[in-house]
Formats: structure tokens, C-alpha cells, sequence
């Protein structure tokens, strides 16, 4: 070996296998492996470990029934600030290798893989570390590029090739929210279509340029106002107001501040409006007399919650008077005697009773105050319900919980208005 150059690698426990294996054979030993070189190795590849699933899925399956909802495909992964999106691991350097006459076998270092940034993601000092920097949707684009935006368009309908949809920032839907389909954002939404008893729900304003068709499931909610055509059969709340251009039909809409239905036909008919602000309308009712209602001015829920707070409070009033007229009783009766066991028991139990009922009693009087205070807070300035062409019989109007039935057709402007003094709703024609 050493004759050949042959100095690296060298199994002396192989060779002196073999030596024995000939001399007890008496007969050649080939094919033996008695110096072996090391192989080069080449460094591995750079890779990004992305921390979001950059695909959207064909469903997820329920944890609980072992069943696919198809709904749900994660088609929008969302990122909040500070969120952190991905993690470059960098290539290693390579290993060299060595040949059995001791030649160096030169190595490669792994190939580089970049993530390219194109807006809102913030890349470490080191540029291993990749965060966003404000609450959006994230892309990945095929060329490796990362940004994160405010908005997100859907060209088409929302189905089961989109699915649900929730996220961060403003959502642009070019064609319909098919029903029993759920879309959520943080911004505002913007849907070229309609709506069609599905779940809808935004931080801020929805614009919608069709309408909304609903029935049990379905409903619309925003944080801001709400724009639309036309709602039928649907369940409508927006913290701001409500623009309606055409119909409300047969539908269930509440807003905290205004709703204005005078763009176009601008028909209230059927089903219950409430408006913290006020209302306006074209027509309200119909010649067929299907019920309406309308209400202004402080929420019924926030009147509804103070009605209950009266009825438990004088409920527990009722019971603190009983309380008092038994114990009273048994003062009376064993005013100087000696109270057997039992009856000093019973005594205990129902002082017991009335010191809770005293408790929720005080709970109760401090609630209804606040409620009461809410009210008078919200009702600074008069509200009032406006008609520009016709009211009709089935009406019922509520100014602050006090009610107006229109018990014939108005044909006409109209001007519902609460008479203070007289907590009566009056008409002004």
C-alpha cells in the first residue's frame, strides 16, 4: 500500500481478516475493502420556514364528529402586528472529503434561498427573522415574495371554492356571499353583489350594492354604518347608521345611530325597525295593513333591561316586607320564652334569607340608576319619526318606549315627535 501511495483510510482489522482467512483456505481472498476513502459533502440548502399556512386547504375536519367542513379553507391567513411570518435557516458549508492517497475531495456550500419583502414585514438585523408590521392579510407570492395588506379582493362569489373568510383589514367581494357561508374583517367590507342569509360581520362600515336576503341564519353586523339596496327577510345591526335605498321588507334592523330609507322607493313594510337617532322613510307600512314598527330613541333592550330591573326590584321588595311580618310574629310570640332548638334554626334561616334579599336589593337599586342614567345620556337631543309620502294603517311607532298606533292610511309628509310633558308620541303633519 505504501508502495502505491495509498496511506488514508487504511482498515488494518480488514486486512488481517483477510490475511487469516487465506492462510486457513490456503487459496486467495479478493474483493476486499482495505482502504476507503471520505466522500465529500455538500452543505445544505437554505430554507424558509414559513409560520402560516401559505396554501388554502380543501376543509378541515371536526375534531369532535370526524367531519369535513368544507367551509372552512382557510383562504385568507391573516397577521397582526408583531406577528412573526417566517424564519430563514441558512445554507451550511459543505464537508470535505479525502481520497486514499490523501488528496482533499473539495466540498459546496448549500444554495442560498431569499424571501423578498414588498411592504409592511420587517426583516431582523441578521435577515433570518421576518414580522409584519401592521394587522393585514398576508400574500406569498410564486417568485418567493412576502407583504402583508389592508385589503383583500375576492373576484367572484364566496362558495365553497373560496369558503369562509376572516381576517384582518378591509375585504373587497366582487359577487355574492352565497348562503350558510361566514365573512368576518377587522376594516370595512365591500360586497358588489348581495348577500344571501350568511354571516356578515366588519369593524367598520359594510357597503353592500345589492341586498341582503335572509331568513333564520343569516345576518349583518358592522361596527360602522351600513349601506345596501334593499333587505329582505334579514336580520340587520350597525353601531353607526343605515342607509337603505329601496326596501326593507319583512326584516329585523336596528342601528345606534340613524336609518334613512328616501334614496329611492324607500319602503319600510313589515318587521321592526329600532334607530337610537332617529328615522326617516318614503313610505312606511302598506295598503295591506302587515304590521310595522318602528322605533326611536333610546334602545329597547337598554328599556327592556330597566322594565326587568323595576319588576325584580319590587319583587324583592315583596319578599323583604313578608320576611319582616314573620319574623315580627315570632317576636312577638316568643317575646320572653325560651326558643326551642328548631325554632331558633328556622329564625336563623330566614334572617339569613332576608339579609341576601337586602343585598340584591341594594345590587338592584344601584343597577337601575345606571340604566336610568344611560337613558337620560342618550336622549339629550329630541328624535324624532320623518315620512315623506304615506303612513299606513298596521303602523306602530315608539318614541323612547312610547307608542303610536296608526289606525288609518296617512297620505302625505308626516312627523312622529314625543310630547315630553304629556309622554305621548304626536303626530305633525
Amino acid at each position: 500500500l505504501a508502495g502505491r501511495g495509498i496511506g488514508q483510510g487504511i482498515d488494518g482489522s480488514a486486512i488481517e481478516q483477510a490475511l487469516n482467512e487465506a492462510a486457513s483456505k490456503n487459496m486467495p481472498v479478493h474483493d476486499v475493502v482495505i482502504a476507503e476513502g471520505k466522500a465529500a459533502q455538500r452543505g445544505e440548502d437554505a430554507q424558509i420556514e414559513l409560520k402560516f399556512q401559505p396554501e388554502k386547504i380543501a376543509g378541515t375536519i371536526d375534531e369532535h364528529s370526524g367531519n369535513i367542513n368544507y367551509k372552512e379553507r382557510k383562504s385568507i391567513q391573516s397577521a397582526k402586528a408583531g406577528m412573526l411570518l417566517a424564519v430563514k435557516i441558512p445554507p451550511t458549508p459543505g464537508i470535505e472529503g479525502v481520497d486514499v492517497f490523501g488528496n482533499i475531495l473539495p466540498t459546496k456550500t448549500g444554495s442560498e434561498k431569499d424571501l423578498k419583502t414588498a411592504g409592511n414585514v420587517k426583516v431582523s438585523e441578521d435577515g433570518l427573522s421576518f414580522t409584519s408590521e401592521i394587522d393585514g392579510i398576508i400574500f406569498l407570492s410564486p417568485e418567493n415574495k412576502i407583504w402583508i395588506s389592508k385589503q383583500y379582493e375576492v373576484p367572484g362569489n364566496v362558495d365553497y371554492s373560496i369558503g369562509n373568510l376572516s381576517m384582518e383589514g378591509s375585504l373587497d367581494i366582487k359577487g355574492w356571499i352565497h348562503s350558510g357561508f361566514e365573512v368576518r374583517a377587522s376594516d370595512e367590507i365591500k360586497i358588489g353583489g348581495g348577500v344571501e342569509d350568511a354571516i356578515v360581520e366588519a369593524g367598520v362600515d359594510i357597503y353592500i350594492d345589492g341586498g341582503v336576503i335572509g331568513s333564520a341564519e343569516g345576518r349583518v353586523q358592522a361596527g360602522g354604518n351600513i349601506t345596501a339596496r334593499f333587505l329582505e327577510g334579514a336580520r340587520v345591526h350597525a353601531d353607526g347608521d343605515i342607509f337603505v335605498r329601496d326596501d326593507i321588507l319583512r326584516s329585523t334592523v336596528s342601528a345606534n345611530g340613524i336609518i334613512m330609507v328616501t334614496k329611492g322607493k324607500g319602503r319600510i313594510r313589515g318587521g321592526s325597525v329600532e334607530a337610537a337617532k332617529g328615522v326617516e322613510a318614503n313610505e312606511i307600512g302598506s295598503d295591506a295593513g302587515i304590521k310595522t314598527y318602528v322605533s326611536v330613541g333610546t334602545d329597547s333592550k337598554t328599556r327592556k333591561l330597566l322594565a326587568d330591573a323595576k319588576k325584580q326590584l319590587e319583587s324583592f321588595k315583596r319578599k323583604r316586607t313578608k320576611t319582616d311580618k314573620v319574623l315580627a310574629r315570632f317576636v312577638k310570640k316568643y317575646k320572653s320564652k325560651t326558643l326551642p332548638g328548631e325554632i331558633i334554626r328556622r329564625l336563623d334561616k330566614l334572617v339569613k334569607f332576608r339579609r341576601e334579599v337586602v343585598r340584591k336589593e341594594t345590587m338592584m337599586v344601584k343597577y337601575r340608576q345606571k340604566l336610568a342614567q344611560e337613558i337620560s345620556e342618550t336622549e339629550t337631543e329630541p328624535v324624532e319619526v320623518k315620512v315623506n309620502k304615506a303612513v299606513y294603517l298596521g303602523t306602530t311607532i315608539i318614541i323612547n318606549g312610547c307608542v303610536y298606533h296608526v289606525k288609518e292610511d296617512i297620505r302625505g309628509k308626516a312627523l312622529f315627535v314625543l310630547n315630553e310633558e304629556r309622554q305621548a308620541v304626536e303626530l305633525a303633519t
